[in-house]
């Protein structure tokens, strides 16, 4: 895992409509490095919180990142801060906490997934940073969607395997809730 402090910006795409002042304080959208290419990112845990998740953020991040096939340093890279001290609690110190800082792509996916109007809000918002980011910059937007695509595939094979797996054995037993 990669030490590295986060960036926590004020949303540097800012789309035209009534989305933004709201957004781009709970989820800001910033330009980081992500396997040597500048893409715009939001932080997980922004976004968790926005999406109103009912489970913690750590079990929730690491669990959608494992049913959702997404790769370290190719859809998201981990981020080291220190929290605020919480008064009143026996842990009144700094804490080391890591963020995943995720690309939009990965953000619009992980916000989809969560089926609520949350998501569905979020979702929207990333949309439309995306289309402001392709008026802006066409090229640049298209070769990255291409990259995206091309490593999410790569990454999709190699859990082809183990998603076989799980078919046959839910074939065989009927078992679909531990699928």
């Amino acid at each position: 895992m990669k030490k590295i402090n986060a960036l926590t910006g004020n949303g540097q795409t800012h789309p035209e409509n009534g989305l933004t002042n709201t957004f781009d304080n709970l989820i800001p959208v910033v330009n980081n490095n992500i396997d040597g290419k500048e893409i715009q990112t939001v932080s997980s845990r922004k976004l968790h919180s926005f999406l109103k998740v009912g489970r913690d953020y750590t079990s929730w991040i690491k669990g959608r990142i494992k049913q959702y096939g997404f790769v370290e340093n190719i859809d998201y890279i981990i981020v080291e801060n220190l929290s605020a001290p919480k008064r009143g609690s026996a842990k009144f110190r700094q804490q080391i906490e890591h963020d995943y800082i995720v690309s939009l792509n990965m953000g619009k996916e992980l916000s989809m997934v969560e089926r609520n109007d949350q998501g569905k809000l979020a979702r929207q918002y990333f949309i439309e940073c995306e289309e402001r980011l392709r008026r802006i910059a066409p090229e640049e937007h298209e070769a990255a969607i291409q990259n995206w695509r091309k490593n999410r595939v790569a990454a999709c094979e190699d859990h082809k395997s183990m998603a076989d797996a799980m078919k046959g054995y839910i074939e065989r037993t009927g078992d679909n809730q531990h699928g």
